[in-house]
Parts: structure tokens; sequence; C-alpha cells
């Protein structure tokens, strides 16, 4: 009889020992489901934001473009403003394509077109 008590000892502490480490497994499992969906708020905020100075870029470009226009047709005396504002609007544009490039890997989201 003695024999048999041992061994119900035993699987009650497997049993508690079993429920313990459970309860840690869950635990730890909710802090790393927390910490992905905290994750991916991030991610969209960022994607957010890099969408929004995409759409600056463009609007800095396209006014740069009506400047340069501009000062195109005003005379030939503007040329090295034309030349600086040519000059910014190059650097938009590789800008805006820096960003393209290198939204996806930053977000882990597909670029918006």
């Amino acid at each position: 009889m003695r024999g048999f008590s041992v061994v119900a000892d035993e699987v009650r502490k497997l049993g508690v020992n079993t429920e313990i480490n459970a309860r840690n497994i869950s635990d730890n499992l909710n802090v790393v489901i927390k910490g992905i969906q905290e994750a991916q708020v991030i991610s969209n905020e960022v994607s957010v934001s890099y969408n929004d100075i995409l759409e600056d870029v463009d609007v800095f470009a396209d006014s740069v473009s009506e400047i340069t226009q501009g000062l195109e047709e005003l005379s030939p005396s503007s040329k090295p403003l034309q030349m600086k504002l040519k000059v910014h609007q190059k650097i938009s544009q590789k800008t805006q394509a820096a960003l393209l490039n290198h939204l996806p890997e930053l977000t882990g989201f597909p670029m918006r077109l």
C-alpha cells in the first residue's frame, strides 16, 4: 500500500507542476501576443506617416515645378534661381523615390501608389 501512496503523491506533484507550467506558458503567450499587436499598431502608424510624407513631397515637387515654369517664362536673368529650383526639384524627386523604395521594408507593408 505504501508504494501506491508514493506514486499517487508523485502524480499529484506532477499535476501541480503541469498546472503551474501551463499558467506560465499562457502568461508568456499573452505577453507575446500583446507585443505583436503593439508592433502592428506602430507599423500601421509608420505606414500612414510615410504616406503623408510622400504626399507632402509630391506637393512640394509640384510647387517647385510651377515656380520653375513661371521663372522660365519671366526672363533669362532668372537663370541662377531656375537652376537652384531645378536642384531642389531633383532632390525632392530623389527623396520621394527613396521613400518609395524603403517603405515596404520599414513598414512590412507593400507600397501604396
